[in-house]
């Protein structure tokens, strides 16, 4: 499998679906806020060439898409941290509580009283939550909430300085053994598929979700494909 057709892959169980087109737009606007000026003048200058030239092909955009996710990943993840830390949970809350609707703010502040929750995602992930929180408001408080990490990124960022660039070695060493099992599916044909399926579902969950790999996860998948790769074809 080719890199350029990794993405025709069926893409419904990942995060972000690559080749919905609006999906991966929304996820670059919002990813945006998350870069440096450099990376961002150049994202910006891409999604202009959208408007001036038309959409552009499947391939892409999602590798725009998962530019964007990569360079924004250290701001994002050290905004997660602050944001799961009291001070900044409460601020989130308080945030998101004063720019929703009067009776979405209602619901939030009754069922986070009644179920003692504290952050939004508790909230939200909470078992009772189906049934408290219609599709709607789910909708206008995830746009909210959009917004507001923007918001407290632009006032934290310099106090979070620190913690990006924790969040940013951390992330090479996981982008490196990434780039080793896409070596590794190169120089076996016969498992390629299975190890860029993994990989591009490690990507996922890395660059648009969000998520910090577990590089002890990363190394055994390494180990095992290596030791495959040395098992001749005819002995398969």
């Amino acid at each position: 499998m080719t890199e350029k057709n990794w993405y025709s892959l069926h893409m419904s169980d990942l995060f972000l679906d690559l080749r919905n087109y609006e999906q991966a737009l929304d996820f670059i606007a919002d990813a945006i806020e998350y870069l440096g000026s450099v990376a961002r003048k150049h994202a910006e200058q891409e999604l202009a060439k959208v408007e001036a030239h038309g959409p552009l092909t499947t391939e892409e955009l999602a590798m725009l898409a998962k530019d964007v996710g990569r360079k924004s990943w250290p701001a994002r993840h050290a905004l997660q941290v602050y944001l799961s830390s009291p001070s900044g949970c409460d601020l989130e809350w308080r945030k998101a509580v004063s720019a929703v609707s009067d009776s979405t703010a209602h619901i939030l502040e009754r069922f986070r009283h009644g179920t003692k929750c504290e952050a939004m995602d508790e909230v939200l992930s909470h078992d009772e939550s189906a049934s408290a929180f219609r599709d709607l408001e789910r909708f206008e408080i995830a746009e909210v909430r959009r917004h507001v990490r923007h918001q407290i990124w632009r006032e934290k960022h310099r106090e979070l300085e620190k913690d990006v660039i924790a969040a940013d070695k951390k992330l090479a060493a996981i982008v490196k053994r990434l780039d080793a099992l896409r070596e590794l599916a190169g120089d076996a044909p016969w498992i390629q598929d299975e190890i860029m399926s993994k990989l591009e579902r490690f990507e996922d969950r890395l660059y648009f979700e969000g998520e910090e790999l577990d590089a002890e996860i990363l190394d055994e998948e390494i180990k095992y494909y290596r030791e495959e790769k040395e098992v001749p074809t005819g002995e398969r």
